[in-house]
């Protein structure tokens, strides 16, 4: 599997488990990974601690995020690769915060 189609996989993950609540064994299921991955995740990207975090600081956060993800699920095949492209930056900037 390419590396941005993982990556591409981790944000939708990401999102269906801390955004919309599903269980990691049902969110492996629809992205298409397995369990295994899914609890690595979560650990390394401290799903867990974002959640606890975020729950108190939501406030327009969850409806910014599913309007954002709808935005990109409607553009083109060009502009979803420029947001995959930003997604990914930021992604390697979180990691290195939370080391």
């Amino acid at each position: 599997m390419k590396n941005r189609e993982m990556v591409s996989r981790l944000l939708k993950a990401r999102y269906l488990v801390i955004i919309k609540g599903y269980s990691q064994k049902e969110v492996s299921k629809i992205v298409g990974v397995s369990e295994k991955t899914m609890s690595t995740w979560s650990k390394k990207y401290k799903w867990n601690d974002v959640i606890t975090r975020d729950v108190k600081n939501l406030g327009g956060l969850n409806v910014f995020m599913e309007l954002f993800f709808m935005y990109v699920n409607d553009t083109s095949p060009e502009q979803q690769k420029t947001v995959m492209n930003l997604w990914y930056g930021f992604l390697k900037s979180y990691e290195k915060q939370i080391e």
